[in-house]
């Protein structure tokens, strides 16, 4: 009798305990401070979460090619990114163009990416017009062909399945049973 509560006990720790979902989807992110997506994609990639891009990723959201793996990564076909020079308040108002802040975001970035960027006339400098917003975009295409991104699947966007052993699984319901 206590061997089927202290089953039933566990089995409920394990459903209640299991992620409502096991994934991030990033649908129309604009971007903003730095070292608030670099603390973001730090986290998700120590808990080895997977980040699904489902539409724009612009700006500080592309860090996410700097931190997370590949493995932890995947696009749908509404996926692009906007790369950019990052800039700061200058003391006069307005802005101004930031090379420590484009270092921080450039520098971490894989090679492969950098090269691409490059193709598109960015090397992690001053970007001309980023005064009137002009970003270097790389749809969804170039990510899965250039930086090896894989695209989405439908399992992707369901719950994730119990990571407990199955064989675990088998024993709780055969305890069950008697």
């Amino acid at each position: 009798m206590w061997s089927k509560c202290w089953a039933l006990t566990l089995g409920a720790l394990l459903y209640l305990s299991a992620p409502a979902f096991g994934a991030v989807v990033v649908t129309d992110d604009g971007g903003g401070v730095i070292t608030t997506y670099e603390q973001r994609y730090a986290a998700l990639k120590a808990a080895d979460e997977l980040v699904i891009i489902d539409g724009h990723c612009i700006s500080a959201c592309t860090l996410v090619f700097a931190i997370m793996p590949r493995s932890n990564m995947c696009v749908t076909e509404r996926a692009s990114f906007g790369f950019h020079n990052a800039y700061t308040k200058a003391p006069m108002g307005g802005y101004q163009f930031s090379q420590l802040g484009t270092d921080m975001v450039y520098k971490p970035y894989p090679s492969a990416l950098k090269a691409l960027l490059k193709q598109k006339g960015w090397e992690g400098g001053e970007l001309p017009g980023w005064r009137e917003g002009a970003l270097v975009m790389v749809d969804w295409r170039e990510a899965v062909e250039h930086l090896g991104i894989r695209i989405c699947t439908a399992q992707d966007f369901e719950p994730p399945s119990y990571r407990a052993a199955p064989d675990l699984i088998t024993r709780l319901r055969q305890w069950l049973a008697l």
